[in-house]
């Protein structure tokens, strides 16, 4: 009998990353210092111990045999041995709206899910969380890690008919990284992506400030994806953020884009010319918006939904109750977050940041708003799995110390504020409990319903000062680290945060290979961000999949994008 629920051990998927990301090398071996072995962390049950693989640059790194495990992780269901069957449309649930599929500017979450159908990048992270060719069949690194040479697929085109070639990549790399374009992805590129060389059609070399250990994980989202170059010059000037281009996305992926309803649905259809061969087997994707998580759940019960993520807690039993539905579970995955503008009266005072960190109670909130099905979320985000400080609990909960905090700002007698909350069943109820939680400690919270898919941007732009959204983690922290805490970088635009210590930590961790002495790095900067308190962690939420058992197929990555080029339904 088929277990329904499956639990993904991601200590050995992130040990996995970090050790295969040079999978592909192939120059000779130097006498040049080599970084060590990466320390093995547990793993899913198998018949026997695994074995890892030593990352050396300069060197091809040995992909060891794996043993069969004892189930198949972590796809949904049992692929039946008659094979693949062609047909049928793939229906998934988005959380929310957003407002371009523009690779080069969109950054809301429930894009990835529509993105990751239409455009490939040169490598992909697998369903197992390690790093896989795409574009890319093959790649080397240089002996210093500086120089990375990617040989790429044959006979792959754009959904409009433009060959894919090297030139092609390089223009889209050239368009994320020019200023003038002001991508969100050139501060995820730069540094230490200097430039891109084209040497024919089929190679083309990246050239690094620096050996940058994180690099071919950052490529595997949206930094990497491949837009066709013939139609953003045809729908877009080349630095254009409301070009027709990102309501009508070319890509070379398995599903070409068919049509949008900003609010109701996205649809993609086939790819009938994908490149690899035989693939994909559905006939397309609906994505309907369900904003609100009961009607989606409501939906995936009654059959009108294939895929729902993030289903609430209390309705995990309901689930595994029902015979067409089986789920997958990833462990804390992604944090809720107040996002803090701290220029922003009042919020640019420190102490006032503090209190509200202390007024929570972290515990208390997992048993209410997941039935104990959720974590503490004391760190930020970027420090989960092997990259976790267990110990790093900051702001315990403490309301004494939250009062002594409100009245060192100057609020002795308590403090009321507005809060925008994104207008949905869930959102609202997470408010809920803050705002009961806080006004323990003299805080008072006035909440706000705000429209979903404006909620970020109006953040970012300063129309309030605080918002509570989620981030995910990666399987390195360091994009996520840079991102939302490094000087001048995007989220820390919005939250105007800016600290030369933290950003020298950040750039010497990422030049580090041994994981333990990184992870020393990116705690200390963790400290130094706690501290100052530009955000308030809340939960880090496991993440529950509601997935029709005629879904085969699926794959569900560390970084929670369900992967669908290989799903095929039962019919």
């Amino acid at each position: 009998m088929k277990s329904k629920i499956s639990l993904w051990t991601l200590g050995a998927v992130l040990t996995a990353v970090v050790t295969m990301s040079l999978a592909c090398a192939q120059v000779e071996p130097t006498p040049t210092p080599v970084p060590p072995a990466q320390p093995a962390a547990p793993v899913a049950p198998v018949a026997a111990p695994q074995p890892t693989a030593v990352l050396i640059l300069g060197e091809p790194t040995p992909i060891p045999a794996r043993v069969a495990p004892t189930r198949v992780l972590p796809t949904a269901t049992q692929v039946t041995a008659d094979g693949p069957k062609y047909g049928g449309v793939l229906r998934v649930s988005l959380s929310h709206g957003f407002d371009t599929m523009d690779p080069a500017y969109q950054n809301d979450v429930a894009f990835r899910r529509v993105n990751h159908n239409i455009y490939n990048s040169l490598v992909q992270l697998t369903a197992e969380g390690g790093i896989g060719p795409d574009l890319a069949k093959s790649w080397d690194f240089s002996n210093d890690g500086t120089v990375i040479t990617f040989h790429l697929q044959e006979g792959v085109k754009f959904h409009d008919g433009t060959v894919l070639d090297a030139q092609a990549i390089k223009w889209n790399f050239d368009r994320y990284l020019d200023e003038a374009v002001a991508s969100p992805r050139r501060a995820e590129l730069a540094p230490p992506l200097e430039r891109v060389e084209v040497l024919d059609s089929r190679t083309l070399v990246f050239h690094l400030s620096a050996a940058f250990r994180p690099f071919l994980t950052v490529i595997t989202d949206q930094a990497g994806w491949m837009a066709s170059p013939t139609a953003v010059k045809e729908l877009n000037s080349y630095d254009d953020y409301n070009g027709e281009f990102g309501s009508h996305p070319v890509g070379t992926g398995p599903f070409k884009f068919e049509g949008w309803l900003p609010g109701r649905r996205v649809r993609l259809v086939s790819n009938d010319n994908y490149w690899e061969k035989g693939k994909p087997y559905l006939d397309g994707i609906d994505l309907p918006y369900a904003e609100d998580q009961q009607v989606a759940f409501a939906m995936a019960r009654t059959g009108n939904l294939d895929v729902m993520e993030y289903m609430i807690a209390v309705d995990v039993p309901k689930a595994a109750n029902n015979q067409n539905i089986d789920i997958v579970s990833l462990k804390a995955v992604r944090t809720s977050m107040m996002f803090i503008n701290i220029t922003a009266e009042p919020w640019d005072n420190k102490a006032l940041r503090q209190a509200f960190s202390y007024a929570i109670d972290r515990e208390a909130g997992v048993k209410v708003l997941y039935d104990g099905l959720g974590n503490p979320g004391y760190h930020l985000p970027s420090g989960a799995g092997i990259w976790a400080n267990p110990e790093f609990k900051m702001y315990k909960y403490d309301l004494q110390k939250a009062k002594e905090k409100l009245a060192e700002a100057g609020y002795a007698n308590g403090f009321t504020y507005d809060q925008e909350c994104r207008a949905s069943t869930a959102e609202l109820r997470r408010c809920e409990v803050l705002q009961s939680m806080v006004a323990k400690a003299g805080i008072t919270m006035n909440i706000q319903p705000h429209e979903s898919s404006t909620y970020f941007w109006d953040w970012y732009n300063g129309h309030y000062g605080t918002a509570w959204m989620f981030q995910s983690w990666r399987v390195d922290p360091h994009r996520n680290m840079v991102r939302q805490y490094g000087c001048g970088n995007f989220i820390a635009k919005g939250l105007h945060y800016c600290n030369s210590e933290v950003d020298s930590l950040l750039e010497e961790a990422a030049k580090t290979y041994d994981v333990p002495k990184a992870r020393a790095l990116y705690d200390r900067a963790e400290r130094i961000i706690m501290e100052a308190a530009p955000v308030v962690t809340f939960i880090a939420e496991d993440a529950y999949y509601a997935i029709n058992n005629r879904v085969q197929g699926l794959g569900i990555p560390p970084d929670q994008v369900p992967r669908v080029r290989n799903v095929w339904l039962l019919r």
